[in-house]
């Protein structure tokens, strides 16, 4: 019988939010393309509807695991402990950058409250992005555990990276950031993906997982 108490609720249903988010950018970017200039009107209620729904359920995520926490926090212990679970504490970070850059149109221009968000983003990646690249390099051994869930935290990275932009940071902190968050990105991209390819080959991750789409996430944000 399925487990269906507050203390089964997985951290990876931050995925939820993500895929609402990544929905928000697509209708976006197609009501600025000239080709559907005669429904720009439908593409940005579209556009508006997935926002507030990645808005709502990240909310609502993070209201759950909080309560979780609050309730169970041995199991959210564990999950801290876990090599490839704590990956998913990247997520929250990810819709966040994810909401920035689906903006909608009437809320472009307020650079500051960009600019706020970005350097919120860059803190919370920085501290996570440290626990996880020393347990890679000293603790768990990605040559061990890599999984496609390690990929998550090397997302953010080319999120921050491309969120920088309209937020104009560079010439607000007069340092070329996002220049930093793209190196720092692909380095470790280059270094852990040889591992999860060899998990995949010798059975580790399984071949067909969903997951696996995760490979080409950081170059596809990238891009």
């Amino acid at each position: 019988m399925p487990c269906i108490s507050l203390r089964c609720f997985p951290n990876s249903a931050v995925g939820i939010p993500l895929g609402l988010g990544g929905q928000a950018i697509l209708w976006k970017n197609l009501e600025l393309w000239p080709l559907l200039e005669d429904v720009a009107v439908v593409c940005e209620a579209i556009q508006r509807m997935f926002w507030v729904a990645c808005l709502s359920m990240l909310v609502t995520f993070l209201a759950i695991y909080a309560a979780k926490a609050r309730m169970h926090p041995d199991v959210v212990k564990k999950e801290l402990q876990h090599p490839i679970r704590f990956n998913f504490f990247s997520g929250p970070n990810m819709a966040v950058c994810m909401l920035s850059l689906a903006l909608p149109t009437s809320l472009n221009e307020k650079s500051d409250l960009l600019q706020a968000t970005w350097t919120f983003s860059f803190a919370y990646q920085l501290c996570t992005a440290v626990i996880i690249y020393q347990r890679w390099l000293y603790r768990s051994m990605a040559s061990d555990t890599a999984a496609p869930p390690y990929l998550l935290s090397l997302v953010c990275w080319f999120f921050l990276a491309t969120l920088g932009s309209p937020a104009q940071i560079d010439s607000a902190v007069g340092l070329p950031l996002r220049a930093m968050c793209f190196g720092i990105g692909t380095f470790f991209y280059v270094f852990v993906l040889p591992f999860i390819l060899i998990g995949i080959y010798t059975g580790r991750s399984e071949a067909g997982s969903p997951a696996l789409f995760l490979t080409i996430a950081p170059p596809s944000v990238a891009a």
